[in-house]
């Protein structure tokens, strides 16, 4: 558990919404069905230029962009059984990255190009920021070892960096400003390890209005509204009422020029038979259109701010917590 830290200064930050500053971690690279077989797709991911590739068994691999020899872009590459060959000289690098083939030469010569942990979940492609990943790609805590269904609920881009547009996920006086929900958010927090924390609401429904009153009927507990970090960067947002719970991740990666690039993805608990699939189509789009209720309601703010977080207050707590928990992220050497 983590001890909500005192009212203090403004933090010095070092890595909090520094966009040259990658925290190592599982980061999403491609929804799953642009990747064909036998195919090539060039992506940037948290600044640096990959190359993705499926094989012809269905597995992807993930490579720097540029071949060692003269340059050439591997998005143009051959995609072979064993690995990729360069359209330019023809050189060929296996699953590992080791030259292994060049037409001109009896014996190949000790080049490589770089391999990246590459994984498939949730119908996207991530890719691994650093050599040896030391945790699995991010699961929504509570649908751990269950079955789950999946949808993505689309892309959006906003003009500023992942780590601030996270940080609105815990502002718990813009829920009341921005969105108008009648509640203020009191955080329980749970530091699980270096690169995951949660925030949990802890106060019931307020019982102010006669709305108010009739919500609380479906909560024996707290509002519940959780929201568990990943790298600083990306989140499972879980709400609502006790009888379902709506699973909503926001996953980001740095763009080009600094701003957020993220995808949507939704998740239910996979129910059994033609039944079960029917309700986990409705409540996944019911999910979405929360999703999109939180997503986009904060755009007008994004699409100008100059992020400054100079006179932090009491109820500024929660996001003086995540800040200071990103700050201790370990960064990638990739």
């Amino acid at each position: 558990m983590t001890t909500i830290p005192n009212i203090e200064s403004p933090i010095a930050c070092e890595i909090f919404n520094k966009p040259n500053q990658v925290i190592e971690g599982w980061y999403w690279a491609l929804p799953s069905k642009e990747l064909k077989k036998k195919k090539t797709h060039a992506v940037t991911v948290m600044g640096k230029e990959i190359v993705l590739y499926r094989k012809p068994d269905g597995s992807t691999k993930a490579i720097e962009a540029i071949c060692p020899h003269r340059g050439a872009h591997l998005k143009l590459a051959k995609v072979e059984a064993d690995g990729i060959r360069c359209q330019y000289h023809r050189w060929k690098y296996n699953d590992d990255g080791d030259c292994v083939d060049i037409p001109c030469r009896k014996e190949p010569v000790p080049a490589k190009v770089k391999h990246y942990p590459c994984r498939e979940a949730y119908g996207m492609v991530w890719v691994y920021t650093g050599t040896n990943p030391k945790h699995q790609i991010p699961e929504v805590p509570e649908l751990e070892g269950m079955e789950i269904r999946t949808m993505r609920g689309g892309a959006y881009n906003k003009p500023c960096h992942p780590n601030v547009v996270m940080l609105d996920a815990i502002d718990a006086q813009h829920f009341y400003s921005v969105h108008h929900i009648d509640t203020l958010l009191d955080f329980e927090i749970t530091e699980h390890h270096q690169n995951c924390i949660s925030f949990a609401n802890k106060r019931p429904v307020p019982k102010r209005s006669w709305i108010g009153k009739a919500i609380d009927l479906f909560y024996k507990g707290p509002l519940t509204f959780t929201m568990t970090y990943w790298n600083g960067t990306s989140g499972f947002v879980t709400l609502g009422p006790d009888f379902m719970h709506f699973y909503i991740m926001f996953c980001n990666r740095v763009g080009k020029k600094g701003e957020c690039e993220g995808q949507i993805l939704l998740f239910t608990k996979k129910r059994k038979g033609p039944l079960g699939w029917l309700a986990d189509k409705a409540i996944l789009c019911s999910t979405f259109l929360v999703a999109k209720y939180f997503a986009w309601g904060d755009d007008p703010v994004f699409s100008s701010i100059d992020y400054d977080f100079k006179t932090p207050i009491k109820e500024d707590q929660a996001l003086l917590t995540f800040i200071r928990h990103t700050e201790k992220q370990e960064l990638a050497t990739w």
